[in-house]
């Protein structure tokens, strides 16, 4: 494919920044959240991959391999001044975009974005929870809690208008249940599921209030069937594969209070986000790992507490990292 290789930037006075988004929503919320704090306007393009993408290992940069012919089709000149980008894989197409502009079109990547590609970067954004010893001393890395989000007050508002008269006529508080599921490394065994659906229990009888349950793509079977059959007080559901509304972020707007899987960092970031009382469900499995890490640094700042059946009020002091993200690259970038 020939792509046209203009080597000027926009001489407009704004500059063009790019959000690369992709088919990981968890990413895709991160980059649009740190998107809506930065100071001027951006655009959003789609990154497709196609079955040669596992090649960009041994290619070069400037090779257009792996990547859809929509993708390039969205990519318009002229070159940004500026693109953002979630996750190894949108990276990839961060680093041709940069080689393809001749200039010095500068490059953001929230997490590492590998090690063939990490000098391409101008700042990287890491999570405090993820381990990257050999570059954490480097200037180009800024270490944030936790995950951006594209939660805003504007949003939850939007979202509690459209929504809030579902809900007016059922009992209060109004309890989010809200489950990621299994990751490339770890499965919820039945245990889990049920340990948590107990701990569910428990809370009901505590609680006259009303429990919303929203699965994701990662919920299994086994899991979404556990805990709508255990959990007491079930009113409304949100099951991520049926052909239904998607109310996850109607939970997030009207919920007085919100329990989260640990095992969906950016879940849990977007319940924070709303600055209500967030709890986090971490099963013994996941001690030891990314997400015991990040939940304790969580707990430790009192932005969370850890779910264990029962729920306690408390102002959250939330900090959310897309507004720290956008701060430094308003400052340092534009």
């Amino acid at each position: 494919m020939k792509i046209n290789n203009q080597n000027e930037l926009s001489h407009n006075k704004n500059p063009v920044i790019w959000t690369l988004t992709d088919n990981r929503p968890g990413n895709n919320s991160q980059v649009l959240g740190v998107g809506q704090h930065i100071n001027y306007p951006t655009t959003r393009v789609e990154v497709i991959y196609n079955n040669f993408f596992f090649l960009r290992s041994f290619l070069s940069n400037s090779s257009s391999i792996g990547f859809s012919r929509d993708t390039f089709s969205s990519a318009k000149l002229p070159w940004p001044d500026l693109v953002i980008s979630a996750g190894r894989r949108a990276a990839h197409f961060a680093s041709w975009i940069k080689t393809q502009s001749l200039v010095s079109t500068k490059l953001v990547s929230i997490m590492f974005p590998g090690r063939n590609i990490y000098n391409n970067f101008d700042l990287i954004a890491i999570p405090k929870h993820d381990n990257i010893d050999k570059f954490k001393e480097s200037s180009k890395i800024m270490r944030i809690s936790g995950a951006p989000s594209n939660i805003s007050d504007s949003l939850l508002e939007q979202k509690k208008s459209q929504f809030s008269k579902v809900f007016n006529d059922f009992p209060r508080p109004l309890i989010a249940i809200l489950v990621g599921g299994d990751t490339k490394k770890y499965k919820y065994s039945f245990r889990d599921c049920f340990d948590f659906s107990k701990d569910l229990s428990h809370l009901s009888k505590t609680t006259n209030g009303t429990f919303l349950l929203a699965t994701s793509r990662r919920t299994s079977k086994m899991m979404q069937r556990v805990l709508q059959k255990e959990t007491p007080n079930l009113n409304h559901t949100s099951i991520w594969d049926q052909k239904k509304i998607n109310y996850y972020l109607a939970y997030l707007a009207i919920a007085d209070e919100i329990i989260v899987t640990g095992d969906s960092i950016s879940m849990c970031s977007e319940a924070l986000s709303t600055k209500k009382p967030v709890y986090i469900y971490l099963p013994s499995s996941l001690k030891n790992t990314k997400y015991s890490r990040y939940s304790e640094e969580m707990f430790k700042n009192g932005y969370a507490k850890p779910f264990q059946g029962k729920l306690e009020s408390w102002e959250s002091n939330y900090i959310s990292s897309e507004i720290a993200l956008a701060g430094r690259i308003n400052k340092f970038f534009l």
